[in-house]
C-alpha cells in the first residue's frame, strides 16, 4: 500500500474560499487539492427564505450538521 503525505490545514470559522449569494453564504473548507477531490466541506449560513429547489447528486452524498436555527427538508 502506497502512502502519500496529508496536506494538512486549519481554515477557522467565516474563513476559506467564499462565495456569497443572495439567500445562500458559504465558505469553502476544503480546497479540491487536499483531498484530491473525494471531499468538500463547507461551512453554509442559509439566509432567510433559502430555498434549493429538489435535486440529487448520482456520485456524491451531502451531510449536514445544523449549529443553529432550523431547517427543513423533503425526501423521496
Amino acid at each position: 500500500m502506497e502512502r502519500r503525505a496529508v496536506n494538512q490545514e486549519i481554515v477557522l470559522a467565516g474563513q476559506g474560499l467564499e462565495y456569497n449569494w443572495a439567500k445562500d453564504h458559504i465558505f469553502v473548507k476544503t480546497p479540491y487539492g487536499l483531498s484530491d477531490g473525494r471531499v468538500t466541506v463547507i461551512e453554509d449560513t442559509l439566509k432567510p427564505g433559502f430555498l434549493l429547489p429538489r435535486h440529487y447528486h448520482k456520485s456524491m452524498i451531502e451531510i449536514f450538521y445544523v449549529l443553529e436555527g432550523e431547517i427543513e427538508f423533503q425526501f423521496d
